[in-house]
């Protein structure tokens, strides 16, 4: 039988394209994989050993200014609609580009990041099947769970709490339909037709399958749909040529890292941890500047700084992680058992710090200030570095390669007949990492 034919398709954000990139390279042995992405993430897909199709040129600018745009954005009106008004200008030019991808691609199964759900329209008008990718289940839909984007919130305690989280989920739900209405000729025009199915389901995810590259034991809610598999995390990260940071032997070591965004604030914070650094006694502070493709480095006494540190070849040589509650990294560590102190700077980062902080995985700084107390702390704490060893062993019972292999296997005979061209879409979006998708969620 001839192998499968699957596109995946991202944004060139790390923290979206690697945990599909790992889905790529468990099922390559099954499909033939093309990945889709903008220009500037072709080295990367090509890293990994993909075929790339390069999307989205002429718009990459406006593509990485959304993700990156130089202020917080967290849960400000203002500064998320001019996000989404960009967002929804490339729409039309997206939907032209894969419907011309598809077409020349002939794919079976199409497997999309989840800020991108204008893609199900131009899969299924090219007959072809369409799954969602989820890097962490934290902004999904949920009718027991509080929802994202207010801050990091946990799950209301007694009847007063339960009744702020409806509250807001209806909230979410009424600011995700005035989104769809003030941009309804453009949704149409896309064929979208409405934000939510007749169910209740967000029309931006598959109705079919729904991926997610975490672990259900970090949730709140316990109530998903039968089709969104958690499959465990894919701890990909493409080659990297950076310098080896230098561990000390006899000492211990820290990596701070802030994640491939928010660069307005790494300066800022590179010079807190320099103070800091001072204070930790006999530990080394690592800072990675986050940026792939550059090599630089230098240190100040025990404070190291880098362009980049590659989380594949040294994050488990590391002792204490400070970051950003990003889902790469925090899974990654969570899955070395590695403790960390999050310092959330900005979208789903802050319900990812709530998460970890239940659970007793991590310290969650709400203020620069408490900072260089959060890291004592951490240091100090054999709770905290017990917790972390003990969740690494409830990912490591998850295996998401076969996990993806038998869902693709089981679902072959039908991937391998196609719904027919024209079938109905199945529309629109809620929240986004990135601030990207169609309906970024308040």
């Amino acid at each position: 039988m001839n192998k499968l034919r699957i596109c995946l398709v991202s944004p060139p954000y790390q923290g979206h394209l690697n945990p599909l990139l790992g889905i790529g390279r468990e099922l390559r042995d099954l499909a033939e994989i093309t990945v889709l992405s903008t220009p500037g993430a072709m080295p990367a897909i090509a890293a990994a050993g993909f075929k790339g199709y390069p999307i989205m040129a002429e718009g990459e600018a406006v593509v990485n200014w959304i993700a990156t745009p130089g202020k917080t954005v967290k849960n400000n009106p203002l500064l998320m609609f001019q996000q989404f008004k960009k967002n929804m200008a490339l729409q039309p030019g997206l939907l032209r580009e894969l419907e011309a991808a598809f077409a020349r691609e002939q794919p079976d199964i199409v497997i999309a990041d989840f800020t991108l759900p204008v893609t199900a329209v131009a899969a299924q008008r090219n007959g072809a099947r369409w799954w969602s990718h989820l890097p962490s289940a934290c902004v999904f839909e949920t009718p027991d769970a509080p929802p994202a984007y207010f801050g990091g919130l946990k799950p209301g305690r007694g009847r007063h709490g339960r009744c702020r989280d409806h509250l807001l989920r209806a909230f979410t739900r009424f600011f995700k339909r005035g989104f769809f209405f003030l941009f309804r000729d453009t949704f149409r025009q896309l064929g979208l037709s409405s934000v939510y199915r007749p169910d209740g389901s967000e029309r931006a995810y598959s109705a079919e399958k729904i991926l997610v590259s975490s672990v259900r034991e970090l949730e709140f809610a316990r109530r998903y749909p039968q089709h969104l598999h958690f499959i465990g995390p894919l701890p990909y990260t493409p080659p990297s040529t950076a310098a080896a940071p230098e561990f000390i032997s006899d000492k211990k070591h820290l990596l701070v890292t802030l994640g491939t965004h928010s660069r307005h604030h790494k300066d800022g914070m590179a010079a807190l941890l320099q103070q800091a650094a001072g204070k930790l006694g006999d530990w080394v502070v690592h800072f990675s500047n986050g940026e792939p493709g550059s090599t630089k480095t230098g240190k100040q006494g025990n404070f190291h700084r880098h362009d980049f540190i590659s989380y594949a070849d040294h994050l488990h040589r590391y002792d204490l992680v400070l970051h950003h509650a990003g889902s790469g990294i925090m899974l990654q560590c969570l899955r070395l058992g590695i403790p960390a102190v999050v310092f959330p700077l900005d979208f789903d980062q802050f319900d990812n710090a709530a998460r970890l902080e239940a659970a007793g995985l991590a310290i969650w700084v709400r203020q620069r200030e408490s900072l260089e107390g959060s890291l004592i702390e951490a240091i100090r704490s054999d709770d905290l570095a017990c917790a972390c060893r003990a969740f690494s062993k409830v990912i490591a019972a998850y295996d998401p390669g076969t996990t993806l292999r038998s869902l693709i296997t089981n679902h072959s005979a039908l991937c391998q007949v196609k719904p027919p061209p024209g079938t109905p879409p199945l529309p629109c979006h809620s929240g986004s990492q990135s601030g990207a998708s169609l309906l970024s969620g308040p």
